[in-house]
């Protein structure tokens, strides 16, 4: 069982981070269980970017900052970046057959260059804007929430492509009681990490990702990897918008 539960994790860092975790590919059993680790994953990605932090430390605030979010976009192989850009594409179309073939099409055409610009530029603003009591609650919390929000979506939403699909190895294994025991490691991670009432404030991700969650379906009939990805960006991005907003409220 232990065994198992390693494998898994292993899984979810190896598909959701550049770190070396090995080169034996995942099976699409460990796929399946690696859910529940998404927010662990997350966690992993904040402790690095606190350490960044600390050694850019003496940096002016924007090279900072520059340098953080390249760090946040090497760290992710860019997956969830990829992801956005195809899924702008895609909403371009006019049917749900058509916005899928279009998402499918590896080439990026100008929505999708224009929505990772514009989401980039946006984080980059809220990196460079934190203040220096919340920094550190945001690196954990801004991505432990991105891969969280993952599960949720994953879990409540069709997907809408077939077994060839990266992302219809992680449906298999989105059980009720896997969103469960991520939202509970979730919790656990951030409740001792991020002050009170921000942490309150945090819960807004929830209904953003339900919102995003149903149109996508809307459009598409369902979610696929591209979407899940997409997901990720865009809780991530406003978790750290939450916290820059907070800092200059402090």
């Amino acid at each position: 069982m232990m065994r198992r539960f390693f494998r898994s994790f292993v899984a979810a860092l190896g598909m959701l981070t550049l770190l070396p975790v090995g080169r034996a590919s995942p099976t699409p059993q460990d796929l399946a269980g690696a859910i529940p680790f998404f927010p662990l994953a997350g966690c992993l990605i904040g402790v690095i970017l606190l350490a960044l932090d600390f050694i850019f430390a003496a940096l002016p605030e924007l090279v900072r900052a520059a340098l953080l979010l390249g760090a946040l976009v090497f760290l992710t192989g860019a997956l969830h970046l990829d992801g956005l850009a195809d899924t702008c594409d895609g909403l371009a179309g006019t049917t749900p057959e058509e916005r899928l073939a279009i998402m499918a099409d590896t080439r990026t055409g100008v929505y999708g260059v224009v929505g990772v610009i514009c989401l980039l530029l946006l984080k980059f603003a809220a990196l460079a804007s934190l203040g220096p009591p919340l920094r550190g609650p945001a690196f954990i919390a801004a991505p432990v929430l991105g891969r969280w929000a993952m599960t949720f979506a994953i879990t409540l939403f069709p997907y809408t492509r077939g077994p060839d699909g990266l992302g219809y190895h992680f449906k298999q294994g989105a059980r009720p009681l896997a969103l469960v025991a991520a939202s509970f490691l979730a919790a656990g991670i951030l409740v001792p990490t991020v002050p009170w009432p921000l942490s309150a404030t945090l819960t807004l991700v929830l209904p953003l990702v339900g919102l995003l969650g149903w149109w996508m379906t809307r459009r598409l009939g369902g979610l696929t990897g591209d979407v899940y990805g997409t997901i990720n960006e865009v809780a991530e991005t406003f978790v750290f918008v939450l916290f820059a907003a907070w800092s200059r409220g402090g």
